[in-house]
């Protein structure tokens, strides 16, 4: 089953934002998911680009999972 996801992205510092919305296939998620964890090292966190893994809690799909690992507070941008 296909995940749809939207994001808001910060484009400067001026608060002007984006809102980014995709359809992503739940083997790509988790594909990505795998990579991620080899790649989203402690160092390449220290640089900034990616904050500490959050939890992204017990029910949570592998969409969420990722957003979590990658720093991104998955429950911030429920709408529902």
């Amino acid at each position: 089953m296909p995940f749809e996801k939207s994001v808001l992205v910060p484009l400067n510092a001026d608060e002007t934002f984006a809102l980014i919305t995709a359809t992503v296939p739940e083997g790509l998620a988790a594909f990505v998911l795998g990579v991620a964890g080899k790649i989203i090292t402690p160092e390449i966190r220290s640089s900034g680009s990616f904050a500490d893994a959050v939890p992204a809690g017990p029910d949570a799909d592998v969409m969420d999972r990722l957003i979590a690992f990658t720093g991104r507070n998955v429950l911030a941008g429920r709408t529902a």
